[in-house]
Formats: C-alpha cells, structure tokens, sequence
C-alpha cells in the first residue's frame, strides 16, 4: 500500500523555515501511524485468508447495547458460551465498517461463515465462531454465533486489541432431483473431546481421551448418511468404557487404554441409535424401595400406563404401582407374610383394580384384591381372605371378579370371586384326582364360566398307577359343578407326577403331560376337546427320553419360562423337552408328534409371534431361530453362550448377517420380569429397578 512521503525536516542550517518545516513534520507523523496501523490490518489479513478484517478493541461488558466507537463485546462473561457478538459500526480508527458487517449474513446456507477473533498483542489468544444470523439495532450490529473452537475459555481481557476476521460460507447448492441436501450434514472429519461433558457434534468421528461422563446428542435428528461415531485413539490413557445417550441409554464403547477402537451407531431411528454389537443398557426409570433383597413374580398391567407388580423380600409379599410413562411408581403395600414363591399370581380385575394369590404360611394361601389410584398411585387394599390349604397349580382367572384355584387336599378345587377389593371365596368341590399333591390336578380357562381340568384317577391296573381324565367344571356365583368326567382306561400314569395342563386353543383343545406309570423316562401326552360341558380325551401319545423336567412337581414354579408354543392353527412347538424342540399336530384330541430338531438341548423360553412363522429360542447355552416345517423343525442361525441373558426384539425379522443390529441383550437376574412387552422390572440389592422402553 502507499504510504505519505515525509515532508522535509527542519535544520538549523535554515533558521527562518525551522518552525514551519517542525509543524509539517509532526502532522505527517499522525498520518504516518494511522497508514502503519492499516498496513499491519492487511499483513494480518493475508496472513489469516480473510477477505474481512476488522480492528476493535474488546469491552469485558455482556449487556445488549452499543459498546462504543471502536469496541467489540460479547453477551457472556464466559466467552465461548458466547451466542451474540456486539460490534459497532466504527472500527478502532474511527473508520465506518458497518457495509462489511452487512454482508456477514449474504450467504443463503444455514451456516453464513465463520468469525476469528484474536488478540492483536498475543495471537495466541483467539476464539472461532460460525455466524447464522446478523441484527442492526442503532449503532452496532449483533451478530448471532455458535462457538466452535478456542484457545481458552476466556482469553481475551478487557482493553485488549482485536482483529475480528471473518470468512463467508459459500451459498446453498440447488437440490438435486429425488433427492435433498442438507449442508449441516457434511463429515467434520475427526474432533478431538478432550474432556467430558455434552457432545452437541453429530456429523464426525470423536476422540475421546479422557474418562468420566459423555452425553451423546440426540441421533435421530441426524439426516442422510450416518456420520457419527466415537474413536479410542491408541495414545488415550483413560477413555470412557461406556457413554450415555440423550434419552438415557448406556452404550458400552469396549474402549481400553492403549487399544485403539471406533464404534458408531448402525441406525439412527430413535434418540439413542443401534449400535451393532454394543451392548445397551435402557435407563432407570423409578425404584421401588424394599427393606431386604427383593424378587419380583408378576406384574398385572392394568391400563396402558399403570402396572401393579406382585414381589417379595425374606419377609412379607408386596404390591406396588407403577406409570412407566411418567417413570414413576408408588408406595409398596404389604399384602401379608411371606412363605413361598410357588405358584404366586397377579391378576388384572379392571382397569385400577388387581387380585394377588400368595403362600403366606405353611399350607396357607392368602388372596387379596387391592385398588389403585391413577394420581398418586397409592393402593387401597381390601381385607385378606385365606384358605388353609396350598395351591398345587397357578390359579386360573374365569373373567372379571371370577376365579378357580387348585388346592392340596381332597376337596382340591376352590373359586373366588371379587368385587373392588373384596374377594369372598366359595365352597370347596372334588375334581376327581385319586390322590392329593401337587402332581395330582392341574386347571385352564375354558369360558368366561366354565374351566378346563385334568387329573389323575385310579387305574392304570395296580395300585400306584393312576389315569389321566378330562373334565369341565362351571362356575357360578361361588358355587362349582363337576361336569361329566373323560377319562382313557387304558392309560397308565404315576401317581402325583402330573406334568403340566396347557390351552393349545383356549376353550376348545388342551393338552396334558404325565409321567408314564412304568418308567421315569416317558412322558404320556394326551389332547383333549371342550364342546360346552362336555369334553374328551385322545389316546395316548408317549414320547421317550422326552419328559418336560421344568415342568416337574419339584421345580416348577410361577416363573417366567414361556416353553411351549401354538405355531399355527394346527401345530404346537414344544421346548422344554431332554432332547430338543419337537412339534406336534392336533387333530381333534389326537397328537402327532414331529422329530427333535433345531437347538439339541431344552429351550427355556420361546419368543411370542405370529401364527406361522419362526420362533426365537433360548436355551441353557444358546440361542436360535427356529423354523418348523410340517412337524419338522430346523435351526437356521445361532448365537451361542447367551445364557442367562435375557432377550428382547424391536422386530421379530429375520436379521441372520447383523442379529445385533435389532436385538438387546441384558444380563439380568433370573427372576426378572417383564411389565409390558417393552419395559422391564428387576431385582438390585434391596430394590426394584424398572427399565425403560426397548426400541
């Protein structure tokens, strides 16, 4: 640039123009500094690639007002919290800039271009902005900014000389056909996050180095391809071995010291993502408080948000309420003392009321109904009523206010009924069964009046033996009638070793297990038919070496164990069998068995689904999908060494390649529970924990 030549200097070899010759002097000094300060504006302006620089000097003021002739400031004392810029329209030579200013939000993108202010006396003193959008209130312009980087919180202080350089962001491309873009989507590259805290980027690659809590931003907002991801870098000492998500979801990152790893999320669809094959932990929503180690047995859901869940400590059986939406639960009431777990129960009655069933003493059942308010979730429980006998089966819900229980004795059949939170019980009736236990009678809903029951008669030819009838019994106001008795000669059981009762189409086909009357090693299945009052039993259909042990009198128990399955309308999966799954078709009341395929050892527990397609297994030591054919089942992938974990899917789609894409997994403890399909409720040290939603 061209600077004023310096006129001639005063000398005293010329007396008479000394004074004249001084004045032009000094007045060509003060344009001289001003022609310098404008040269070191446009060195530093090549310097930095900026086609605007500004000189300013900073003012340590946040308020919203003009700062003064020559002065810039920013809205916050912490100065890369800064969201607004406040710069006057002169800069610090009195010279007007406000058409410079102007232009900084020219650009038609969302990000209008970047701001760099940095200190003119120590450069290592500077912070960068991106700017969306500019205001002009008299005087002064307030640019609006999101910090991006800085050498320090804070490094400017006031009185501090400034160049604020300021680079334009190109204008938006035209969108292209079937398509959009979106220019915030493009890939930052790798940032480094040296510290904890919120991560607010969403289209880069993170490297985190030091360990304590990260906040992950929420990724359904990202749009187009996925760019977001965490990098361990190998020279990271402590990194994080897990972060959080927006919505409270914990992501396992595997990150070890040393070991250089990047993960990133294999879809985007809800605030916390799918992360392959991390493992996912859904959030805490509320506890429920217990005074000693608690175990949770059941859950009634009685509305869409409100579930009671029935546990238990070493000492008393409890109820508590709980509104997962408003991650919330009540106050627990103590529905009497505890004895057992075996075959405790929890129904829905209505919509705000329940009916709990619980072993409170040796031989003593206690029934209690108990009415919920919405509000506070506070249960109002009405009076115990209790039977000095055992349940030997899970008790069977009729309808609303109407149900049957299977009890110990001779008279081993008994219903209730209730109404709000009063249950009255009704007169006891025999079923039949020639002996008493808990493998003697076994019971299943047949209509909103009328129950399905099997039992073990005498005869089977000796003494021991014992043969399996069918029978409908019909309930009304209390009162229970046996109905005529189905029951095959022909058939040799043992004695108290009634297996199982399940409705294979509620109201219409049942089937029944016993072990076989001359060996330990045969299971005697049998289907049966309820037409009314009337129903029928099928001939025998032994299966060796194949006996549902966890349907055993000796432990079988009212846990969640889901082992047999209705497949379509003529096929049923069993798994809880020694030798593998095994299907079977009915007809009528007459079983024909498959052959043992798919996973060769017993499956615990077999995922609900649509009539007709696959299953998901889990077993002792893997789990499988499985397809059936006709009566034949196959395995067609299998992920080992899950147990006990416990399984939950988003979908039930066949995802073989990327399994870990759609399912979560949580080692739990085993007597963990469900409240509705997408939430959880389990046991930690004294409390209960409820789990937020699967998705």
């Amino acid at each position: 640039m061209p600077f004023t030549t310096m006129p001639t200097p005063p000398s005293t070899n010329d007396p008479s123009n000394f004074a004249t010759r001084a004045d032009n002097v000094v007045a060509w000094l003060q344009t001289f500094v001003t022609e310098m300060n404008q040269y070191q504006a446009a060195l530093t302006n090549l310097a930095s690639g900026s086609p605007i620089s500004i000189n300013y000097i900073f003012s340590d003021t946040t308020t919203d007002a003009d700062p003064g002739s020559g002065y810039l400031r920013l809205n916050q004392a912490t100065q890369n919290s800064s969201t607004v810029i406040r710069a006057n329209i002169n800069d610090n030579n009195g010279v007007d800039v406000s058409a410079m200013l102007n232009t900084f939000d020219d650009s038609t993108s969302t990000v209008k271009g970047f701001i760099r202010l940095i200190s003119i006396d120590d450069p290592n003193d500077w912070l960068i902005f991106s700017v969306s959008s500019l205001a002009s209130p008299s005087g002064y312009k307030n640019i609006t900014v999101a910090f991006v980087v800085g050498s320090a919180a804070s490094p400017f202080t006031n009185g501090d000389s400034l160049l604020l350089s300021f680079v334009r962001t190109g204008d938006k491309g035209e969108t292209g056909a079937g398509g959009s873009y979106d220019e915030t989507a493009a890939d930052l590259g790798t940032i480094v996050k040296p510290t904890a805290g919120t991560i607010s980027e969403k289209y880069c690659k993170l490297a985190l180095y030091a360990s304590g809590s990260y906040t992950l931003p929420d990724l359904s907002t990202i749009t187009g391809d996925i760019k977001f991801g965490l990098v361990c870098p190998s020279n990271a000492s402590s990194p994080p071995s897990s972060v959080v998500t927006s919505d409270g979801w914990t992501i396992s990152t595997g990150f070890s010291a040393g070991t250089e790893k990047s993960i990133m999320p294999t879809s985007v669809g809800t605030a916390h993502g799918t992360w392959g094959s991390c493992t996912m932990t859904p959030p805490t929503l509320d506890t429920i408080t217990g005074s000693a180690s608690n175990t949770a047995n059941g859950t009634a859901n009685l509305d869409t948000n409100l579930d009671v869940i029935l546990f238990h400590d070493a000492t008393n059986w409890y109820a508590a309420a709980a509104n997962p939406s408003a991650n919330d639960c009540g106050a627990a009431v103590t529905i009497g003392t505890y004895y057992s777990e075996s075959y405790a129960a929890i129904f829905k009655d209505s919509t705000t009321t329940y009916v709990a069933f619980v072993a409170t003493a040796s031989n003593v059942t206690t029934v209690r109904a108990g009415s919920v308010n919405t509000g506070t979730l506070a249960i109002t429980q009405g009076a115990a009523v209790t039977d000095s006998e055992n349940m030997v089966d899970t008790p069977v819900k009729l309808s609303a206010g109407n149900y049957l229980t299977a009890r110990y004795y001779a008279s081993d059949l008994k219903s209730y009924t209730v109404s709000t939170t009063t249950v009255t019980a009704g007169t006891p009736a025999a079923s039949g069964a020639a002996g008493t236990g808990v493998g003697n009678v076994k019971i299943a809903r047949s209509s909103d009046t009328e129950a399905f029951i099997a039992y073990l008669a005498t005869g089977g030819g000796t003494s021991s033996t014992r043969q399996m009838c069918f029978r409908i019994v019909t309930h009304s106001a209390g009162t229970l009638t046996l109905e005529t008795a189905a029951g095959a000669a022909t058939n040799t059981c043992k004695s108290n070793e009634l297996r199982f009762l399940l409705p294979y189409t509620e109201g219409s086909t049942y089937i029944a297990c016993a072990m076989d009357g001359t060996t330990s090693t045969t299971g005697n299945y049998y289907g049966g038919t309820a037409s009314g009052t009337s129903a029928t039993i099928g001939s025998i259909s032994a299966k060796t070496n194949n006996l549902p042990a966890q349907f055993s009198t000796q432990t079988w128990k009212y846990q969640k164990k889901r082992p047999i399955k209705a497949y379509d309308s003529t096929t049923m999966v069993f798994g809880h069998l020694a030798a593998g799954p095994i299907a079977a078709t009915i007809s009528g009341s007459t079983l024909t068995w498959g052959s043992s395929g798919g996973p060769a050892t017993t499956c615990d527990f077999l995922t609900d689904t649509t009539a007709g397609t696959s299953f998901y297994a889990v077993g002792a030591s893997a789990f499988d999908k499985i397809t059936i054919s006709g009566t034949t089942i196959s395995s067609s992938w299998q992920v080992a060494a899950v147990s006990p974990t416990i399984i939950a899917s988003d979908t039930l789609t066949d995802k073989a390649a990327s399994y870990s894409s759609v399912w979560h997994t949580w080692t739990l403890p085993s007597m963990s529970c469900a409240i509705t399909a997408t939430k959880w409720l389990y046991a930690s040290g004294n409390n209960l924990i409820m789990c937020g939603t699967i998705s």
